[in-house]
């Protein structure tokens, strides 16, 4: 028999060439050992052929599996992108419960310190309106202010914020920060002011313990912010310390002012006038009365003394908004800026200027001073009034 002759034959493993009998399909490579057909993989063993009889025919069917067959293999899930997408929603979950619960607590706030069932009887709509929309907003600024433990922190809620920073720190250096829980207090009686620089809400508030708190509010930026000034009466020097002799020489104060008992009829060349310091929560106790101050009536600060006094005789106010005047009977508001002199006889006090009939933090006076006819009107008035009372024979 004629032998088939070799052919060369190139193993795509190893790469070695080798001779094999061409009609030999089961040729291996003979350096490595391996199909020399397969490039760059390893071929996976042929499973065993099983026989399988029919159970009907009683034949042997032969099966075979592929010998190219791959097993599958489960890709792992990745819990990665799962647990920052949890994360994620844990935290907007966080900030909207957060935030409602700041919400509500600011709400409860407003809700503490004042009193919606309050009527408005006798004002016209647009005054009551106004009124309305403004005091939750107006407690809520006082409801943060008594809550807040600093003097930062309350001068987030005041007037003027950046104008008073520094006067704050000052006052509250020689003065004790006011400390009432917001949720003892409720709203008395509230008013619109219609002040020349725009309108401001005047009210007063209750506090479960008698006191009584008199607070202002002006608009600004959208918002309803306390005059401080006013609310706290502020003085550039405690008043007892300054009638001591403590501090500069001069300084502004917000007093109460009356006249000198047996002096109430208001008429002369002076004002016998005595001043007293505010006690903020209890408007009619006064304290701290100083010496007796001599005031030319016809002097501008005179006649404007003596045009309030006879309007709080008259029962009324500047700016009167309605309000009941919790103020002692004759006394006024006043803000004045007041000297102090030490010489042979002592201290010695003068007012120097009359700012204001009101303790607001504006420059208006409130009040329209007397002229010299009018002044000269209730002279004359009250002399005829002294020459009516004779003696009888």
């Amino acid at each position: 028999m004629n032998e088939e002759k070799p052919g060369w034959f190139h193993c795509g493993r190893c790469g070695h060439l080798f001779q094999a009998k061409l009609g030999d399909g089961r040729r291996l490579c003979t350096e490595c050992g391996k199909d020399p057909s397969t490039f760059g993989e390893s071929v996976p063993k042929a499973a065993p052929r099983q026989s399988v009889a029919d159970g009907v025919h009683g034949k042997v069917i032969k099966e075979e599996v592929s010998p190219h067959t791959r097993t599958v293999r489960k890709r792992r899930e990745n819990h990665t992108v799962l647990k920052i997408i949890g994360g994620w929603l844990i935290f907007v979950v966080f900030i909207v419960i957060y935030g409602t619960r700041m919400w509500s607590e600011e709400n409860k706030l407003g809700q503490q310190v004042r009193t919606p069932e309050l009527k408005l009887d006798g004002l016209d709509n647009e005054t009551a309106a106004i009124l309305d929309d403004a005091l939750p907003h107006c407690g809520s600024s006082l409801g943060r202010f008594l809550a807040s433990g600093t003097p930062e922190e309350r001068n987030q809620y005041i007037s003027k914020p950046i104008n008073l920073a520094g006067k704050m720190a000052r006052f509250y250096s020689m003065n004790p920060l006011l400390q009432i829980n917001p949720k003892d207090i409720s709203n008395a009686q509230r008013s619109l002011l219609k002040l020349p620089s725009g309108p401001a809400v005047a009210t007063v508030w209750n506090v479960v313990d008698g006191q009584k708190l008199d607070a202002v509010f002006f608009k600004e930026d959208g918002e309803w912010r306390l005059d401080w000034e006013q609310f706290v009466r502020y003085c550039d020097v405690p008043w007892p310390l300054f009638l001591a002799g403590s501090g500069n020489e001069t300084a502004d104060f917000r007093l109460l002012a009356r006249l000198k008992k047996g002096d109430e009829s208001a008429f002369g060349s002076h004002l016998n006038v005595v001043l007293y310091s505010a006690r903020i929560g209890y408007p009619g106790d006064p304290t701290s009365p100083s010496p007796e101050f001599m005031v030319r009536r016809d002097s501008s600060e005179g006649r404007l003394l003596a045009a309030a006094f006879r309007a709080r005789k008259a029962g009324k106010s500047p700016y009167d908004g309605g309000l009941s005047n919790g103020d002692p009977e004759e006394m006024i508001r006043v803000r004045v800026h007041i000297r102090r002199t030490v010489n042979e006889k002592g201290r010695e006090f003068s007012i120097e200027r009359v700012d204001a009939c009101h303790w607001l933090s504006i420059d208006e006076p409130g009040i329209a001073p007397l002229s010299t006819e009018q002044l000269e009107e209730e002279d004359s008035a009250s002399r005829d009034k002294d020459h009516l009372i004779k003696p009888t024979d």
